[in-house]
């Protein structure tokens, strides 16, 4: 009985050790050869937001999904351990500390695999902000963003099946944000849209964009 749970335990770490050693090994290879892909940005407007989808987020949720399941193994692997010492007063200290350790570098392999796939930057480090604006025909909406010294933002169309098109961006000094204060005339085939650009206490900027 105990050389059962002897083996057992041994088989539990070899597993453990495998499963995260491959898993972020493949994903590190995976993030290499993939890296140049074209991203094929699409936009979606969804609980009134604009979100970008390509496969960089099917990417991101397979490592996710991937580091869940090396947290589950982890887990039972150490009540493995835990039950071991109970029964048989074996030492797991070592056990613990090489399986939390490979655990800990399976992390960190696949955060980098993140980076190397789909780059470091993060959208909302800008803090995004919405505004919808429509004129019962088109429907448009800015999005504002800002970090440090930078501002800006998007301005989108807002389609029938609430796919969002990209018409143009726009650029604000020293990270200003409109805060939805825009002037905006609705013609046909186009809109002409004022903003403060904050390069001046009253500077305005106006910009013009083509519905699709």
């Amino acid at each position: 009985m105990e050389n059962d749970m002897k083996n057992k335990s041994k088989k539990m770490m070899l597993f453990s050790l495998v499963v995260m050693l491959g898993f972020s090994f493949v994903s590190l290879i995976v993030a290499f050869s993939i890296k140049n892909i074209p991203e094929n940005i699409s936009y979606v407007y969804v609980n009134k937001k604009v979100e970008e989808r390509s496969w960089h987020d099917s990417y991101e949720r397979v490592n996710d999904i991937i580091g869940l399941f090396e947290l589950c193994v982890v887990v039972i692997s150490t009540i493995v351990f835990i039950i071991e010492k109970v029964k048989n007063n074996e030492k797991i200290i070592r056990k613990q500390m090489l399986l939390w350790f490979v655990f800990g570098i399976s992390t960190i392999a696949l955060l980098c695999s993140n980076i190397v796939a789909t780059g470091l930057s993060d959208e909302m480090d800008y803090r995004p902000k919405y505004y919808a604006f429509s004129d019962n025909q088109h429907t448009l909406v800015l999005e504002e963003r800002s970090f440090l010294l930078y501002g800006g933002g998007y301005i989108f169309q807002i389609q029938d099946d609430n796919s969002a098109v990209l018409l143009d961006c726009f650029t604000t000094d020293d990270g200003g944000r409109n805060n939805g204060m825009y002037d905006i005339v609705w013609h046909q085939n186009y809109a002409e849209i004022t903003y403060r650009t904050f390069t001046t206490e009253n500077d305005k900027k106006t910009i013009v964009v083509n519905f699709k």
